[in-house]
């Protein structure tokens, strides 16, 4: 089960979903971990074209993310929400 911060950093990965459309799913949902169980009229219910809306439907990349998000101590960064 993916952690928190990667479905922050996920939500972002989405091609397609950028700042507004991050926003949007955020304010009527709360969180990303939420969006990323929604199916997808759920998420074009708040404008989210069509294919943005499969594209977060499904993504399913979070290994990747994981190892990611762990390379961040080591460099000294951390996950800006």
């Amino acid at each position: 089960m993916p952690t928190s911060d990667a479905y922050w950093l996920a939500l972002r990965r989405v091609k397609g979903v950028g700042p507004r459309t991050c926003r949007a799913l955020l304010d009527k949902f709360r969180s990303p971990e939420i969006i990323f169980r929604l199916d997808e009229a759920e998420i074009a219910s708040v404008g989210v074209p069509r294919p943005v809306a499969r594209r977060i439907k499904e993504f399913r990349d979070f290994d990747a993310l994981e190892k990611e998000l762990c390379e961040l101590p080591r460099l000294g960064a951390r996950l800006v929400k």
